[in-house]
């Protein structure tokens, strides 16, 4: 049985993947600048899907034994990445 906490942390990291190739090519790609701001709502979309992750880990924590730590693991470290690129982003502003 698939934990849902793999599945979203899955799902996360995809979106992650895509949407840094997208921008690293958007010149090459013909995209102008304008896409740029678009790019953040996949990042909220993962960031939103990570806390979800997290909290179906612990749930899920009681019933599966030792098969949610990856979930767990794995969503917590995306958090503190998204985290850290906001308190990062806000100081040089």
């Amino acid at each position: 049985m698939k934990l849902k906490t793999n599945k979203l942390l899955i799902i996360s990291l995809i979106l992650i993947i895509g949407t840094f190739i997208l921008a690293m090519f958007t010149e090459d790609l013909g995209i102008s600048k304008k896409i740029d701001p678009y790019l953040v709502f996949p990042y909220l979309i993962a960031f939103g899907l990570n806390i979800a992750g997290l909290i179906f880990g612990i749930s899920e924590k009681k019933e599966n034994g030792k098969k949610y730590l990856i979930g767990i693991y794995g969503n917590l470290i995306l958090l503190i990445m998204f985290i850290s690129l906001v308190v990062f982003a806000i100081t040089k502003m």
